[in-house]
């Protein structure tokens, strides 16, 4: 049985969700990409996932509704946000609902320590 904690990294940028994924992987977790909602209720209903990681300021979705969503299938889900500078202040409108906010581009090393305080 492993004792990797399971990361859902929702991002409508391909490239943000693999270098993430990849990167939060080689640091001994396992990354569920997902592009956007429906793709993370498919990750979030058949395992267990201790962090959220996910884009904030999505032009596709209401971040909020997608936060919504996942956390009544897992109450227990942590979330880190993910905002570029510019974006904080709409990220900024529902702090409690975020266990971490980040502004891109990402502080590889910050966050992963952040994900191993909170989980």
């Amino acid at each position: 049985m492993s004792d990797k904690k399971n990361i859902l990294v929702i991002d409508e940028d391909l490239m943000v969700r693999e270098t993430l994924s990849y990167a939060l992987e080689d640091d001994g977790f396992q990354a569920f990409p997902a592009a956007n909602r429906q793709e993370a209720v498919s990750h979030i209903g058949s395992r267990r996932i201790h962090v959220l990681l996910m884009d904030a300021n999505s032009r596709l979705e209401n971040a909020q509704e997608t936060i919504d969503c996942l956390t009544a299938l897992q109450p227990n889900l942590r979330v880190i946000a993910m905002t570029s500078r510019s974006e904080r202040e709409v990220a900024d409108r529902s702090p409690s609902r975020y266990n971490a906010l980040f502004e891109k581009p990402l502080d590889l090393p910050c966050l992963v320590a952040t994900i191993r305080r909170i989980v």
